[in-house]
């Protein structure tokens, strides 16, 4: 049925000019992974429902696709073991925003620590997409403003709305700990 309903979709693109048959390999693929990623946004929504933390998964989201994009940090190998690890890290930043751990000094620790290793270590190459030196800027300077825009977000957040900076928080946490894995994993290599 997802062929079909996949076949009829692209067929329709094609027909009405946005592409060409013979690039039907390179739609199909593109369709895939926005499947992948739709799938992966609808799980990770529902966690957060069912968490009673839809607005901070929410926010989670938000800043950890903004942030990932440019930072990198470690990749699974397939889309099982991503699909995994997406589920993981979602469990992870939900018993984050349930425990208590909001004090101001907390909060300023965890982002100066993040921020200091995004800051440093971004961006991480992915094993299949090297980096060419003019990407490696761009991705560093972009990674960089996202990482102030949002510590900046966060320190207002806790002094106005202290529930909505655990979102933050635990984004640039979490991207951190992605970081660190990719270079522990790159010097075990």
């Amino acid at each position: 049925m997802l062929n079909s309903v996949k076949t009829k979709i692209l067929g329709y693109f094609i027909q009405i000019g946005l592409g060409e048959q013979g690039d039907l390999e390179v739609y199909e693929y593109g369709f895939i992974l926005l499947l992948k990623k739709l799938f992966h946004i609808v799980t990770i929504l529902a966690m957060g429902w069912l968490a009673n933390e839809l607005v901070n998964v929410a926010i989670f989201l938000l800043v950890y696709i903004c942030i990932r994009e440019y930072s990198g940090g470690y990749h699974s190998k397939s889309s099982l073991g991503c699909y995994i690890c997406t589920v993981v890290i979602i469990s992870l930043a939900i018993a984050f925003f349930k425990l208590e751990l909001f004090h101001p000094w907390i909060v300023l620790l965890i982002l100066v620590i993040c921020g200091v290793l995004i800051w440093f270590f971004s961006p991480q190459e992915a094993e299949n997409k090297p980096l060419e030196f003019g990407e490696i800027q761009r991705y560093r300077k972009r990674t960089r403003i996202y990482l102030i825009t949002f510590e900046i977000i966060a320190l207002i957040l806790h002094i106005l709305l202290p529930t909505l900076e655990k979102g933050i928080v635990c984004a640039l946490l979490i991207q951190s700990i992605m970081l660190l894995i990719s270079i522990v994993k790159m010097v075990n290599n």
